[in-house]
This record gives C-alpha cells, structure tokens and sequence, in this order.
C-alpha cells in the first residue's frame, strides 16, 4: 500500500551543502513527498538552487523569516549574556527551526531529515497507518535534565530517539511547541528551551529536538505511533566519511546501495585516512565496472571483502560538538 505524500524537512549549514545536494537528489528519488522544505541562509540556498533540478514541491524558506522572534544572531547574544559559547549557538537554532515547521507545512506529518544523511532506497514509514519511530543505542543525560526542567518528564525507554530522521505528527508538535510556551508567555519558546539548559552543557548539547518529541509523544499521546521493531528494522550505517570522505561519489553510493543500506551518513566532523579513501574509491570503481560488464561472481566477491572491511572499522559516536552554523 502507497503512503500518503508527506512534507520533509532539511536544515542546511553553509558546510553541508554539498552533501545536501546529493541528499535531495535521493529523497526525490525513492521518497514519496508532498513539499520538501530545504531551510538556510539566503547564500546557501541560492547555491542549491542553482544546481539543484527545478521542482515546484521544493521549497526554498531563509532560516530567520521562519521564527520572527528568533534569529541566529539573537541567540548568539543571548549564549554571550550567559557566558556560553555563541559558536553553539547555531546547533540549537537547527533544531528550533524543524520544530517550527510544524507551524507552516501542510501535511499531516512531516519528515525531519539529516541533511547529511543520502537515502540509498525506499523507506516504509508508516505501519498500520501509524508513523514508525526509528530509535537508537544512544543517551546523553543533559537531553533529559533540560527535557525535565521544560515539562516535568523523565525519560520513558531504555533506548534512543535520536536517530538520523523523525517522522513527526504535525499536530502533537504544535502542542509540544504550545507546553513548552506555556511555561513562560512573556518570551518566544526558544528561549524557554535555553533557559532550561544548564548554563555546563549550553555551551555543549544540552537539548535535543528528538528525545524532547518523542518522550513527550510517548507521555501524551503513546498511541499514535509504533516504534520500529525487527520486522521493520533499517540497514543504516552512521560513519561513510570514514569510508569515503564526506562527498562520496555516485559510484560509492552504489556500492552501499548494493550492500543493502537505506541510507548513510557522511558527517564532516568524523575521521578521515586519505590513503584508505582512496583505496575505498577504487574498490566503489572497480565493483561498478565489474557490475556493467555482467561479471557478477567477481562483483559479489568485491562486495564481500569490502563488507568484511567495514566489520572492522570503529565507529564513531556522536560528536557533541557537531554544529549547524559555526
């Protein structure tokens, strides 16, 4: 059965924009999309425009008309008067910005989405008509302090919300967005986040839009989701900068296409080794031209040593310190 079209959303910093790129590029190709809102700065956004294909359902929206009472630089003043670091500002901005398209998209639900992150095939997100929430291994204890100050909650599962994608229903983040006001109708919501977070983690991560959303879905509305279980389990794989720096070419997508993945992401901060790179491009190459001339047994041994190599490779958890805009 087709899923309804559904709105999806991106933030983009300036340094992602490349990967950006190729990441709309996929969710046009195996997503089934209503409006894909890409959110930046104007210098950003012209350069995607510029190359990306004209489609009407993208959406093109500059970062500081989507909050009128937020911007970055606003929040940059604010982490000064607290003594935190104004470069961290622009990683809370990103998640305040996805939060607030539930405030201007259309659809029943919207997809937030890594813009990092390339989808390598098409993705089930709903599952009896209920949106499938994707979790992870992952705990950051100063998520659920601040989560705790805003609204009183705990969390609620021994695993995580924080994954490379959410599937949002509109409707309950405008509520989330309406509580957390609620604590303080004097001054816009972003601010009331902040104000939460302890003045020790504001300069590092101190609230995450993916743990806050789904802990308050899981206490108010529990049944109106399904979290994702085996039969509905996705084949992702966090490190590709480690395998192909972080602007992979088609020919290495294929190859994880081929070894199965729905997506992977390529983050800039993540550790690179030029000599394995490069070696890993000349296999991705190698494997492409075996796969034209119809040599499959010699293709699937490539693919086959190449999973095997990855095996080994250690993965990197998430930087803290990984930001939107520095």
């Amino acid at each position: 059965m087709r899923e309804e079209p559904f709105d999806i959303v991106l933030c983009v910093g300036p340094q992602h924009a490349e990967i950006a790129y190729k990441t709309v590029l996929g969710i046009l190709t195996y997503f089934n999309y209503a409006n894909i809102w890409i959110i930046s700065n104007p210098m950003t956004l012209n350069k995607l425009k510029l190359t990306l294909p004209f489609n009407k359902q993208l959406i093109y929206l500059e970062e500081d008309k989507i909050i009128p009472e937020v911007s970055l630089e606003k929040l940059k003043e604010y982490f000064k008067r607290r003594d935190a670091q104004p470069s961290r500002a622009g990683w809370y901005y990103q998640q305040f910005l996805k939060m607030s398209l539930s405030l201007h998209c259309q659809s029943t639900h919207y997809l937030i989405w890594d813009a990092d992150t390339i989808p390598l095939k098409r993705i089930n997100f709903f599952k009896a008509d209920k949106p499938l929430m994707h979790t992870s291994s992952e705990y950051h204890k100063p998520y659920f302090e601040t989560l705790n100050n805003l609204l009183s909650l705990d969390k609620k599962i021994e695993s995580s919300f924080i994954t490379e994608h959410m599937l949002v229903d509109t409707a309950v983040m405008k509520m989330l967005i309406a509580d957390i006001q609620a604590n303080n109708s004097q001054k816009p919501w972003p601010i009331t986040v902040l104000d939460a977070v302890s003045t020790e983690d504001l300069s590092k991560s101190g609230f995450s839009e993916y743990e806050t959303y789904g802990t308050f879905v899981l206490d108010r509305h529990h049944l109106s989701f399904l979290i994702r279980e085996q039969s509905d389990s996705l084949q992702t794989y966090r490190n590709g900068t480690q395998l192909f720096s972080p602007n992979p070419s088609y020919g290495d997508l294929k190859l994880l296409k081929d070894m199965g993945y729905h997506y992977v992401t390529f983050e800039i901060w993540d550790s690179q080794q030029e000599k394995n790179i490069r070696k890993n491009h000349q296999q991705a190459k190698l494997y492409s031209q075996l796969m034209n001339l119809k040599l499959s047994p010699l293709a699937n041994w490539v693919l086959k040593r190449f999973r095997k190599k990855m095996g080994k490779l250690k993965t990197s958890k998430t930087d803290p310190h990984n930001s939107y805009r520095k």
